[in-house]
């Protein structure tokens, strides 16, 4: 300041201009410096946005690979599936070889089973199974049918449920009538016809048990119409059932109605009844010989598996189940639910 007064008065305009520039020169490096932050501010900014989008990139092609890995699993399971079919096919035509020349027609008969059998198995699997089928309700006597018209809705919306999860071979009709065979048997399937017959008598029967309670009835109605149903589909897939085949069709039917949620205490009061009834166990007690098992013992297979699938529901203690078998009874209803589920698989609808 001191050398700034002592100069002459014609310099003092020079100096003060480049005292001017000097200052506009630092503020123009102070937004210089200012923009440039600014830019490296945007610039990380927009890296980390390229960061996510690379990481959701990422996450998308997992998530894809994620599905193919278990397209591969289900795929490989089906495969299993058919490995063990043609083991079977394999063990059971070898035992075919072995039967005596003079059998050659039933030979042929239980070849030709066996390869529709493993047609029907493997397009199953592959997917490829048509539908050409229904199952067809009818009722054959008119008199008996007013009798159950009130509560013949109770059959039809069975059949509408069983048409939407089963793909069918053909159409398998489902009568409602009485005939000789109905005298000693609450219903059956007639494998030449295709068919499934359901016994007025029996229908009429479970209406007097319950004949204000459509409820407990319908229950009744399901189980014998599905016992029925299970030996439908046995021949229609021809199935291999290891076993009795009318043990099969009550499992079936017991699982099927526990897994529909369906309260079944009406089915094992009437089959309590029924193993106490003298009359009742009377014309099974000497038929040891017989497919259909003893009153008794399907009263406790239906207890055990009910018990399995919702033992707060079927709580043993309430009943006569015995802790030797209510322990092993949550096994049996899932492992039969997951066998009937893995053999109708391939011909089931999807919802």
């Amino acid at each position: 300041m001191i050398m700034l007064m002592s100069m002459k008065e014609e310099y003092k305009p020079i100096l003060l201009a480049l005292a001017a520039v000097a200052i506009a020169l630092g503020i123009t490096n102070i937004l210089l410096a200012y923009n440039i932050a600014t830019e490296m501010n945007q610039s990380d900014r927009s890296d980390v946005n390229n960061i996510h989008a690379e990481l959701d990139y990422l996450k998308n092609r997992y998530d894809a690979i994620d599905k193919k890995v278990e397209n591969i699993d289900s795929k490989l399971i089906e495969l299993k599936g058919i490995n063990e079919v043609l083991n079977d096919i394999r063990y059971k035509l070898v035992n075919i070889n072995s039967i005596d020349e003079d059998s050659n027609s039933n030979s042929n008969a239980l070849k030709y089973m066996l390869d529709h059998s493993l047609e029907q198995r493997l397009k199953g699997l592959e997917g490829n199974v048509e539908d050409r089928g229904d199952f067809k309700l009818m009722y054959i006597d008119d008199k008996h049918f007013s009798r159950i018209l009130s509560r013949s809705k109770v059959i039809d919306a069975y059949i509408d449920a069983l048409n939407s999860k089963f793909i069918l071979p053909h159409d398998i009709e489902v009568v409602v009538g009485d005939d000789d065979r109905c005298k000693n048997a609450s219903g059956y399937y007639e494998q030449m016809r295709k068919r499934i017959v359901l016994c007025y008598s029996s229908i009429d029967n479970f209406m007097r048990l319950y004949p204000d309670d459509v409820g407990r009835f319908s229950i009744l109605v399901k189980f014998l119409l599905y016992h029925e149903v299970a030996h439908a589909l046995i021949d229609a897939y021809k199935l291999p059932i290891v076993g009795m085949q009318e043990y099969a069709a009550d499992n079936f039917a017991i699982v099927m109605m526990l897994n529909d949620g369906d309260d079944i205490h009406p089915l094992i009061w009437l089959y309590d009844a029924m193993r106490e009834d003298k009359y009742a166990t009377s014309t099974t007690s000497i038929r040891y010989w017989d497919t259909h098992m003893l009153f008794v013992q399907r009263y406790y297979d239906i207890l055990c598996l009910a018990y399995g699938s919702d033992p707060l529901r079927y709580d043993s203690s309430s009943n006569d189940l015995p802790s030797e078998r209510a322990y092993r009874c949550s096994h049996e209803y899932s492992s039969t639910l997951n066998a009937w589920n893995e053999l109708l698989k391939p011909w089931m609808k999807v919802s």
